[in-house]
This record gives C-alpha cells, structure tokens and sequence, in this order.
C-alpha cells in the first residue's frame, strides 16, 4: 500500500519556462554548461550560484548550499517561478519523435522507503547521502524528483487518460526537440482517488534516483520531514538501456594474450560486419583495435545465485576483476561507462580515438531481473542499467513543509 502526497508545488512561469528549465547539470559538457550560465534565466545559475564570481565556494559545502537557497529566492522573487495556492499532483508527459512517457508527479512517502514499500535495486554511498541530505536541509528544497516505477493500474491509466484530454497548464519544447507537458490536478476528489489506486499498488521500484531517495530518507528521519519529490510512472513505460564498458588499458596484456584468457569462459567469434550489440543474455560485443568479436558465456547462468546472473556481474566476475584488475568499479580510472540509448556510435568512437583500448557492450537489464533484485533485497553493479526518461530540473519543485 503506497502512499502519495499533493504538494504546493514551485514551477517556472510559462512566460520563462523555456529558459528557466534545464536537464541535470551533470549531464552537460563543460562547453553546454558555459552557453547555459551565458542565459541568467537558467537553473544551472541556482545550482552554481558562484560560477562567474571570484569567490567561488567549494562544491558540497555549507558556504555553496546557502548560496543555492539564496539564488533560488531570487529567482521566485524575480517572478521567474510561481508557487501553486493549492496541493496539487501533476500528470506529467515525456514526448519525442515516437516515443512518450507519462505518469504522475507527487510526493512518495520515506516512510514507504523505510518499511520497503519502496524498494531499491543499487546500493548507495553514505557519504553521498550525508552530502545531498545536507543540501536539502540547508537550500529547504528539491528541484529534481527520483524516477519510480509501479505495477500497471487501470484506474490509475484512467485518471491520467482523462486529464491529458484537456490541454496541459505547463508546456515546453526543449532545445532536443522533446515536449514537456505538465496537467494540475487540483481537485480533491480526483487526487483522493489517485491515492486510494496507489494505495492497491504493494511495491514501487527506485528505477533512478537512488541516492536522493536515501536522501530524503535521511531528512525524514532528522526532521520528519515525510516526503520525496518523485514521477510514478507505470512499469510499461519504463525503457531500460544497456549501459556499457570503456576500458583504457588491458592490465599489460596483449590483445592476442587478453582474448586467450577470455577463452577460458567464453566462446570467441570473430565478426566481419560493423560493431552490434549482443542479441542475448550472456552473449557481450568487444571492440579492439577495429577488430570486433561476440564473446558467448560458456557455463549455465541459471544455476547461479539471482545477483550472479546479471550479465554486469558476469562482466565483472570473469572479465574485469580477474584479467584486467578492475576491482571497485565506483573509483577505478581505468573504467568509464556509456549509455547504449543512442546506439555503439560513442562507443566505438572512444576506442578509435584512442583514449580507451577495449569497449564491452551489454545486453540490457530486463525489468524482471531488475524488480528481482530489488524484491530479494540485492544490489546490481554500479552502472547496470541506463533507464528513461530522464528527467529536467527544475520543472516541479518541493519546497520543504509546503505540503
């Protein structure tokens, strides 16, 4: 039984919006992010009060936060933002080319979050958690909401079926060609009957936002604060995306000497067509030097613990662990991660540029395996899964006892 909450929530002013709302700044290119600070309207100003300053403030500090909270009351104070009168839960929609997300914005319950309502599938950092619950508590608000995912709910589909038909209060293009439409619920009784459809629904699943879920947890827990900015979105309308593996060098191996360690657990085939992604569970594509070859793991996954079959762990367990000394996937340099969503492009582009030797492409996490692990209370390798949509900051905003 999942709780939701309305909330008076904190949103650009339409007049503003489309300079006002921005992705998360760690999406952004050191480039993107000096044309975004050349917009005084954007958000990232909020987030980097200092940028253009001389008395630039260290990152992750009580001196950086309390400028955050103060430019972000200029900000509301200048008119750029507008606050509801009234609690209100949003359908918010997602749309691009083809492809659309829509489901509910509210708060979820921490108390959900502690009693595994609410349940997660990574493991967190708790110096992270210390970090982002001290933000919260001295800025006093939240300006990017976590990802949840649920079980599909006809009732649910419904409310948000027929509240689209009307045309949305907030609306946006942003500068990728994505719209962004944002519908108030105001009426008690259609936010009451949400609550009581989530109140049918037994688990929610932290699809992205682990850290600030935990976060928000840690605030609960200091103030009492009973609330976690999140978009619900149905399960259906979730895309998980192989996330894959650039490596900078192959421990002192030879190639020749790294794919005859392979064999020992894998079936190697060398390929002649074009870099592709594996086209199932147990089965990686290798890039290195332009050469390109499907490795299919040899022993029966199905036999091993839930967590030891994930195609990530079998990565790590027989690959990257033993024969090129990767160890701690969270801190080693000889390691990055892109996400498979736009295709192998960037991938193959990072190893021919020769900054990486070695790229390992995934098979995508199923939605299955990843409400598995969460149900078993287990925890998938960093960077396993690369889920849409992502969503803007500074859209809709909480802020803190505004319930």
């Amino acid at each position: 039984m999942a709780k939701v909450f309305p909330f008076k929530s904190i949103v650009p002013n339409q007049a503003y919006i489309g300079k006002v709302s921005t992705r998360s700044i760690n999406t952004y290119t050191k480039k993107q992010l000096k044309k975004k600070h050349d917009n005084p309207l954007s958000f990232v100003h909020v987030v980097q009060p200092d940028y253009n300053e001389d008395d630039y403030t260290s990152a992750n500090t009580p001196e950086r936060f309390t400028k955050v909270r103060n430019k972000f009351q200029e900000f509301f104070d200048n008119g750029y933002f507008v606050q509801e009168q009234n609690p209100v839960i949003y359908v918010y929609q997602q749309r691009f080319n083809d492809r659309s997300y829509t489901g509910i914005i509210a708060g979820a319950s921490a108390k959900d979050y502690e009693n595994g309502i609410i349940k997660k599938h990574e493991d967190t950092l708790e110096k992270r958690e210390e970090i982002f619950t001290e933000y919260l508590n001295i800025c006093g608000f939240n300006a990017e909401p976590v990802l949840l995912a649920h079980p599909s709910h006809d009732g649910l589909k419904e409310i948000i079926r027929k509240t689209i038909e009307n045309k949305p209060n907030i609306y946006l293009q942003s500068s990728d060609g994505t719209l962004h439409n944002l519908w108030k619920i105001d009426d008690e009784s259609i936010i009451a009957n949400i609550q009581v459809c989530f109140e049918e629904i037994p688990s929610i699943y932290i699809a992205d936002g682990h850290h600030r879920s935990a976060s928000s947890h840690r605030l609960y827990k200091q103030t009492g604060e009973d609330f976690i900015l999140s978009y619900f979105i149905s399960e259906n309308e979730v895309d998980i995306y192989d996330f894959n593996r650039v490596v900078k060098n192959l421990n002192g191996l030879e190639k020749d000497q790294f794919l005859e360690k392979l064999s020992d657990n894998f079936t190697i085939k060398r390929e002649n067509r074009t870099l592709e992604k594996p086209v199932k569970k147990g089965d990686f594509s290798i890039y290195i030097d332009n050469e390109f070859y499907t490795l299919s793991f040899k022993k029966d996954y199905t036999t091993f613990p839930t967590q030891k079959q994930l195609d990530a762990q079998i990565l790590t367990d027989y690959i990257l662990s033993p024969i090129l000394g990767i160890h701690n996937l969270k801190n080693d340099d000889n390691i990055d991660f892109i996400s498979g969503k736009h295709g192998l492009t960037t991938l193959k582009k990072s190893i021919d540029s020769g900054n990486f030797r070695l790229g390992v492409c995934l098979f995508p996490v199923s939605y299955e395996e990843l409400t598995k692990i969460a149900d078993n209370q287990l925890s998938m390798p960093p960077k396993s899964t690369w889920i849409e949509p992502k969503l803007r900051t500074g859209l809709t905003i909480y802020k803190f006892n505004s319930k």
